[in-house]
């Protein structure tokens, strides 16, 4: 997934980027510093720098196998060696098709000052679109607020009371609160293609036999978006594991997985998604991609009760 992500990045007007930084969450070994070296020779204009988890860090982690931790992470050691005055986030996840995404949002802080701008209001967890806390999706942040202001463990989800009631605070939502200047600034759907939750997901399938995913299975976009980076063989690959699938159950990127909760509408958003991927790359889905949905449709038509 890292390949597409960083594919897409490319392609943004970047004019005022300082470097692109890459938070892996796993400990460096060969194989990543091969997929290091191999991503710096291919994006030389985003002036790639990775960090990783120390090898402590990754066994403490492998044995809680909790994939906040690992995301919390991430984001502090970005902030940490972000030495620029604001720091854009990307998720891995997220694809952005609108080539002047960052840079209009960049333009939009520096004109209001604001410490967050956001995509959007969350609505989750307790929270409400009047309680004002943005979502941390591809977020902008002044990280001289961070830095004066938070400390690393206030950037961890939070439960905590909030304008007399209950709610489950996402990365960063905690310093949010401290800040009053902070803005939503709404964007056209077809500027971006994001689906919740892969990666924190596939840290379940990888970290826990039998994992069944919850009805909003994103773990299919992994297969294509690993195609979109140029690996050719993973999508024909998965299709094939799809299509030998036994009641909804088989293996899938090596770890058995139950996929049935997965449910039509859901299903209808992934084709939708990676429909407009698709468009963008190729001006129409193309019969490689078309075979791996039909793979996916047929286990979950299999079992329509599931």
């Amino acid at each position: 997934m890292l390949q597409a992500s960083l594919l897409f990045l490319d392609k943004q007007n970047l004019e005022h980027m300082e470097r692109v930084i890459c938070a892996i969450d796993r400990a460096r070994d060969s194989r990543w510093a091969s997929v290091e070296g191999e991503m710096k020779e291919r994006f030389p204009a985003l002036k790639l720098e990775f960090l990783y988890q120390s090898p402590f860090q990754a066994k403490v982690l492998q044995t809680i196998k909790w994939g906040w931790i690992d995301a919390w992470l991430s984001f502090c050691k970005c902030i940490a060696a972000t030495q620029t005055e604001y720091i854009a986030f990307n998720d891995n996840e997220a694809k952005l098709l609108d080539n002047m995404f960052i840079e209009k949002r960049y333009a939009r802080i520096l004109e209001t000052g604001d410490d967050f701008l956001g995509v959007g209001l969350y609505s989750a967890n307790g929270i409400e679109t009047e309680d004002g806390i943005l979502k941390t999706t591809n977020m902008l942040v002044d990280t001289r607020f961070l830095r004066n202001k938070c400390r690393p463990i206030e950037c961890f989800p939070h439960v905590r009371m909030l304008n007399g009631k209950s709610v489950d605070l996402d990365l960063l939502a905690q310093c949010q609160i401290r800040s009053s200047n902070r803005e939503a600034l709404p964007f056209d759907e077809d500027d971006w293609v994001h689906p919740a939750q892969v990666i924190s997901q596939f840290s379940y399938l990888a970290r826990n036999d039998g994992y069944k995913p919850p009805r909003g299975n994103n773990l299919f976009f992994i297969p294509y978006l690993e195609h979109v980076g140029g690996h050719a063989d993973i999508l024909a690959e998965q299709t094939a594991c799809l299509e030998s699938f036994q009641e909804s159950r088989g293996q899938f990127l090596g770890y058995p997985m139950d996929m049935s909760l997965l449910d039509k509408v859901h299903m209808e958003r992934i084709r939708w998604q990676i429909g407009k991927i698709e468009n963008k790359l190729a001006g129409a889905i193309r019969p490689e991609v078309e075979k791996y949905l039909q793979a996916i449709e047929s286990n979950m038509n299999a079992h329509p009760g599931s």
